[in-house]
């Protein structure tokens, strides 16, 4: 091994005592030999930016340099409803609401329901003019009794008698 070891250290002194025959640039070698690595990059490329370039250039100056459209012109029919004539010097007021109406029963109001056309008289009545001119019912006839107390009612309730003046 010893033997193998002397060769390589002569042979290694002989490389070192090598110069080349040009001076070489350590920089610029190793740029071109990346350069050679790459390989040639496709035109294809280059020729599509251009051409999109040139197409947006043309839509831009049409754009900028169009005509303004003609204007429009329609013709649009619209019916218009006609109003009434309004009378000059006369105002327009509502018609006064009817009076009230006492109607009168043979039977007690309660006891007796409203019927047909009586009640649809009623009933347009408090539409058109509020329930408040609608006619008051009539009372049930009073007895010359004075009003009962709350105890009055009460001994009435405990002793039975309670309700039985209410029927009829």
């Amino acid at each position: 091994m010893s033997e193998q070891a002397q060769e390589m250290n002569e042979f290694e002194n002989a490389l070192k005592a090598l110069r080349p025959a040009a001076e070489l640039e350590r920089d610029q070698l190793m740029y071109r030999a990346g350069q050679a690595s790459a390989g040639r990059r496709g035109w294809i490329w280059r020729v599509a930016t251009l051409s999109m370039t040139g197409v947006a250039g043309v839509l831009a100056c049409v754009l900028v340099l169009r005509p303004q459209p003609a204007p429009e012109e329609r013709v649009v029919f619209v019916s218009v409803p006609q109003q009434a004539p309004v009378e000059s010097g006369l105002q327009k007021t509502l018609p006064e609401p009817p009076r009230m109406v006492v109607m009168e029963h043979d039977a007690p109001p309660l006891s007796v329901p409203y019927h047909g056309a009586q009640l649809w008289q009623m009933e347009q009545q408090a539409l058109r003019w509020g329930v408040e001119s609608l006619p008051l019912p009539a009372l049930p006839e009073a007895s010359g009794d004075q009003p009962k107390t709350l105890g009055s009612l009460m001994n009435d309730l405990a002793n039975g008698k309670f309700g039985k003046g209410l029927e009829r």
